[in-house]
C-alpha cells in the first residue's frame, strides 16, 4: 500500500509516458493488464469514467465486476487527457511511441523507481496501488 505522497513520488520517478499506469493503478484501481489493455474509447473524459473492456493483448477481463465504469478524480482525468495528446495511440499507456505499453515495462519502471529511493517499501509492486486506492476508497466511504 501507498500514499499518495508515495503515489506521485512513484508518478514522477518513472518515464512521462507511463505516469498514467500509475494513476490508474492507484485512483482507478486497475489491475496492469488493464492499465496496459484500456484503449481510448474506454474512458469518458467527459462524464470522468473508465470501463475497461480487455486487458492487455485483447484478453478477457478478469472477472465480470471488472468492466464496471470507474468515476475517476477530475485531476485524473485532467492527466489522462495530457497524456493521450503528448502519447496518442490506440491505447491510454502507450510505449511512448504510439504502440501499446506492457505489463513487463510498467513493472519493471516500478521496480527501478522502488530503486531510485522514492520512499516506497522494498518488496513494492504495481499491484500495490491498487490496494492503496481500495483503501482510499474505503476511508472515505465508498466501497
Amino acid at each position: 500500500m501507498a500514499t499518495t505522497d508515495q503515489v506521485f513520488a512513484l508518478h514522477d520517478a518513472v518515464a512521462e509516458h507511463l505516469r498514467p499506469a500509475m494513476l490508474l493503478g492507484a485512483f482507478a484501481g486497475l489491475r496492469t493488464a488493464e492499465v496496459v489493455g484500456l484503449r481510448v474509447v474506454d474512458v469518458d473524459l467527459e462524464a470522468g469514467v473508465v470501463t475497461p473492456v480487455q486487458q492487455a493483448g485483447a484478453m478477457p477481463l478478469k472477472s465480470a465486476m471488472s468492466g464496471e465504469s470507474i468515476p475517476i478524480p477530475v485531476e485524473l482525468v485532467d492527466q489522462l487527457a495530457a497524456a493521450m495528446r503528448r502519447f496518442p495511440g490506440h491505447t491510454v499507456v502507450t510505449d511512448g511511441m504510439r504502440g501499446p505499453s506492457s505489463t513487463w515495462a510498467i513493472e519493471r519502471a516500478v521496480l527501478a523507481a522502488r530503486r531510485k529511493g522514492v520512499g516506497l517499501p522494498e518488496d513494492f509492486r504495481f499491484h500495490d496501488l491498487r490496494h492503496s486506492c481500495a483503501s482510499l476508497l474505503t476511508s472515505r466511504g465508498r466501497t
